[in-house]
């Protein structure tokens, strides 16, 4: 039995995160040790955890956290091949630049207790750590697993900056497409034509993230709050960065601050409900703001949280709120103002609703029971 997994196999369950503030909403985690992060599946739990180790363990799979002193391995093919002949493990990957250092992404398989185990794995050489990073199953299940894996794996931000970029497999599904090209993209805003140029692989990483997450919440039922709430945070994540370009565009044409919050609130809101209204009708239903940018149209949750995130750009506090029982989803702003508002972490924000033509804080009668909807905020 390899060393590297001993804790695991024996099911040690040491308190992982000790102290006050270390576990933030539902089932992300700050690993305190590391100033780490991770949003992990709904029922994904911690199993254990070390100094310079922590495991959880969910639906028959494993998600394992390593670290080393950044001095430790020249490069971060080296921390792979260190890690996998720690293993015994068969391995292939390849180099990628995530939050601007030198990582690997590599499938793998090794053999644990006589049992094939298959996964993903990450290795980053930063300049605070060098990271292990494995997401595994049994071989047997891999196919069944393999959304849960990636999706887990990508949810990893070795520190801050990465709450609000994409993912490590996020970044590698970009990179692996070729090298970047820009395609442009025109919008219309007060009146002015604004001309935008967007990565194209953005779009398309984009695409793969928010169909992956939407096999992972096809697992879980409608009514299950903290799954859906990490599928939408899963999405805001990964567009974050990639809507910098409009924003630096709406500077441009005029709209900056200090204009007054609720201002800035209304008129980006007139600016999401000039796009027209459609559905995807793919597994997610969902369309990234890169493709409501280029075809000028996006449904009730992606134009809510393509919202949401102009909203952070310029500082201001915005969650969704969606609804089973609606089958609609709204965004809410926290900003002065008449009209409805909805009740939630001890805020209440004034709704916007993306897809109609009406003024901040105006709802539909018919959706204005507040327990029909739930509310989803993002971190930070």
């Amino acid at each position: 039995m390899k060393p590297f997994f001993a804790a695991l196999l024996l099911g040690v369950l040491p308190a992982l995160f000790p102290g006050p503030g270390t576990e933030l909403s539902a089932r992300q985690f700050f690993l305190s040790q590391w100033g780490a992060y991770l949003d992990m599946p709904q029922g994904w739990e911690p199993l254990e955890s070390e100094e310079t180790r922590v495991t959880f363990s969910g639906s028959g799979a494993y998600l394992q956290i390593k670290t080393y002193a950044a001095d430790r391995f020249a490069t971060a093919e080296d921390i792979a091949v260190f890690a996998m002949n720690e293993l015994t493990a068969d391995a292939e990957g390849e180099e990628f630049t995530y939050l601007g250092e030198e990582a690997m992404f590599f499938t793998f398989l090794f053999a644990l207790g006589g049992e094939p185990f298959e996964g993903y794995g990450l290795t980053l050489n930063s300049g605070d750590y060098d990271w292990i990073v494995l997401s595994f199953a049994p071989a047997s299940r891999l196919a069944a697993l393999n959304p849960f894996l990636l999706s887990a794996l990508d949810s990893f931000s070795p520190d801050a900056r990465g709450l609000l970029s994409p993912g490590p497999v996020s970044r590698y599904y970009q990179a692996s497409y070729g090298p970047e090209e820009l395609i442009p993209a025109q919008v219309d805003f007060r009146g002015l034509r604004l001309n935008l140029e967007l990565e194209r692989f953005a779009q398309e990483s984009s695409e793969a993230v928010i169909q992956r997450e939407a096999e992972v919440l096809n697992h879980y039922s409608p009514q299950d709050g903290d799954a859906w709430s990490r599928f939408y945070r899963m999405i805001y994540r990964d567009v974050y960065r990639k809507v910098d370009p409009l924003y630096r565009a709406l500077v441009l044409a005029g709209m900056r601050p200090p204009e007054a919050p609720g201002d800035i609130a209304r008129e980006l809101l007139a600016f999401i409900q000039g796009f027209e209204y459609d559905r995807t009708w793919n597994l997610a239903d969902f369309a990234s703001p890169q493709e409501a940018l280029l075809t000028g149209q996006g449904d009730c949750d992606s134009l809510a949280i393509f919202y949401v995130i102009l909203l952070k750009h310029y500082g201001i506090d915005g969650i969704i709120m969606v609804s089973s029982r609606f089958s609609h989803a709204l965004a809410a702003v926290d900003v002065e103002g008449p009209g409805a508002r909805f009740p939630f972490e001890e805020k209440r924000y004034l709704v916007a609703e993306t897809t109609a033509d009406v003024e901040l804080g105006l709802i539909e009668s018919s959706m204005s029971a507040v327990e029909g909807w739930l509310g989803v905020s993002f971190f930070p």
